[in-house]
């Protein structure tokens, strides 16, 4: 996994981000109601949702941030999970939230670090998070867990192309 995540991310190549979440949702949609939870894709009809990089690198990070909440959501019936876009002065924002029982603020910290988990070993690797921020600022962005009343909400800004 991190020699792909280490892969060179090409400046020029553009990505759209709309494009990358609505085949990331597909991919996850069959695992997803078999496991009697639901997603869906909320971004506004208009806008580029352009950035330079690497789709494979960004898709393999917003595949991490949706396995992630399908995780944080296992066994919890009505779980839904959100990936939402927008564009932001000069950002595209990728949000990926869960109506879940959320993050432990003590453990909220160390979670981008590499084999941090806070499920068993035979649930998780503790590398999801730490390559999908990895992927983030080799594209000149950022990852973090942003604040809310329930659930998580992990938030992706990475510079719009210009």
């Amino acid at each position: 996994v991190m020699l792909f995540a280490r892969q060179k991310v090409d400046p020029t190549g553009r990505t759209n981000l709309r494009e990358i979440a609505n085949r990331s949702v597909g991919l996850r949609s069959f695992a997803i109601g078999r496991a009697q939870l639901s997603i869906a894709v909320d971004a506004p009809s208009t806008g580029r949702f352009l950035v330079n990089g690497n789709a494979s690198l960004l898709q393999l990070a917003l595949l991490n941030l949706i396995v992630n909440a399908e995780q944080a959501l296992a066994g919890q019936p009505g779980g839904r999970i959100r990936v939402e876009l927008e564009e932001s002065e000069g950002f595209v924002v990728l949000r990926v939230s869960d109506n879940g029982s959320g993050v432990d603020r003590a453990a909220a910290e160390a979670l981008f670090e590499s084999f941090v988990t806070t499920r068993s070993r035979e649930e998780a690797s503790g590398l999801g998070l730490s390559v999908a921020r990895f992927v983030a600022e080799q594209h000149g962005g950022t990852l973090t867990l942003k604040e809310q009343d329930t659930g998580a909400c992990f938030e992706m800004r990475l510079p719009a192309a210009g």
